[in-house]
């Protein structure tokens, strides 16, 4: 497991890393436990599970020959006139190819999430892989 964290509070510039110094630092994080095979990425079939009980918000990553539709669990995504690489990360909402964003050509009728158990897929037009991030508490 890993879990997202930010430091709020903490070193100081007066620490150095060459020096084995006592310190103290503070974190805020989430609650969740993201699972770290949630953490890799994997081809896709006809139906992804998701084996935790929660809601997973996977990142896609779509091989867009210029136009697909692409349904997760009967939501649907539809690329249009954009071929090759298309990120689509569910839980920020931003499409991008080559790191910029491309979310002109992409809409969607309800977030490509994966719920807990078994998830349909179809996709015409292209190719999918996915970073599913399973998580748990």
């Amino acid at each position: 497991h890993f879990f997202l964290a930010r430091a709020t509070r903490g070193i100081s510039e007066n620490v150095r890393a060459d020096i084995l110094t006592p310190f103290a630092i503070e974190f805020e994080a989430l609650p969740q436990k993201f699972l770290k095979v949630g953490d890799q990425e994997y081809g896709v079939g006809k139906r992804i599970y998701n084996p935790t009980k929660y809601t997973a918000f996977p990142i896609w990553k779509i091989k867009s020959s210029g136009n697909v539709t692409f349904t997760v669990g009967g939501r649907t995504a539809v690329i249009k006139g954009l071929a090759g690489d298309v990120i689509l990360d569910t839980e920020s909402g931003i499409s991008t190819r080559n790191g910029e964003l491309v979310n002109e050509h992409v809409s969607f009728e309800d977030d490509l999430i994966l719920r807990p158990g078994g998830n349909d897929i179809k996709i015409d037009g292209g190719t999918v892989r996915y970073i599913p991030r399973w998580w748990t508490l």
